[in-house]
C-alpha cells in the first residue's frame, strides 16, 4: 500500500492556527515516488480548499470538483457532530524543485523556502491531492458527567472551553450533560 515504504522525515512545516494544518516533507524509500513528497493534515474546511485533486480508493488521482469539496466538508461536519475530532489528509508530489531533492539537514534553497514564517507555508501546501478524512474519538472521562451534575445541583454555572469545532463541542457538551439533547445553544 501507499504508506508501506520506509519514510524518512526531511523537514516539518509546523502547525499554524490561521492555516490550521501541519505538514512533513518526506522521502519514501521503496515507493513509486523517487523524489520527496509533502504529507499534510489539518482542518477539513481549510485543507480541502488547497486541494485540486483527489485520490480514489483504487489509487487513481483525478481532479476534485467544488461540489465534491463541499460534500466532503459536510461529511466532516457530520463526523464532528458524533463527536469525533476530524482531520483531513492530503499530499503533494509536484513540489518546487528545491524541495523535491532536499535532504535532511540541507542548507540549500529548499531550506530557505522552509525557513520562513509558518503562515507562509500555505504557499507550499497548495494544489495538493486529497487522501481522506480521519475521525478520532477522545471520550470525556467517566466522572465528568457526574461532576457537572453535582456542580449544577450546587447552583454553579459550568462553562466548557475547547479548541474543538462547534459541532464537536456541541456533541461533547450534550454527551457529558452540559446541556440537554433538545436545548438550543445558539
Amino acid at each position: 500500500t501507499f504508506f508501506e515504504p520506509k519514510t524518512t522525515r526531511v523537514a516539518t512545516l509546523e502547525f499554524e492556527r490561521t492555516r490550521k494544518s501541519m505538514s512533513v516533507l518526506v522521502k519514501m524509500t521503496g515507493s513509486e515516488y523517487k523524489e520527496n513528497v509533502l504529507l499534510c493534515k489539518g482542518a477539513p474546511e481549510m485543507l480541502l480548499t488547497r486541494c485540486n485533486r483527489i485520490m480514489l480508493q483504487d489509487g487513481t488521482v483525478q481532479k476534485i470538483t467544488k461540489a465534491e469539496q463541499k460534500e466532503l466538508i459536510e461529511l466532516s461536519q457530520d463526523m464532528a457532530s458524533t463527536p469525533l475530532r476530524v482531520l483531513a489528509l492530503a499530499m503533494k508530489d509536484d513540489l518546487p524543485a528545491a524541495l523535491k531533492t532536499m535532504a535532511k539537514g540541507d542548507e540549500g534553497k529548499g531550506h530557505e523556502m522552509l525557513n520562513t514564517a509558518p503562515e507562509n507555508y500555505v504557499k507550499i501546501e497548495k494544489d495538493m491531492i486529497f487522501l481522506g478524512l480521519a475521525g478520532i474519538k477522545d471520550p470525556a472521562r467517566p466522572e465528568v458527567k457526574e461532576s457537572i451534575e453535582r456542580c449544577q445541583t450546587a447552583g454553579m454555572r459550568v462553562i466548557m472551553i475547547t479548541g474543538d469545532t462547534k459541532p464537536t463541542a456541541e456533541a461533547i457538551g450534550r454527551e457529558i450533560g452540559l446541556f440537554d439533547e433538545d436545548e438550543s445553544i445558539e
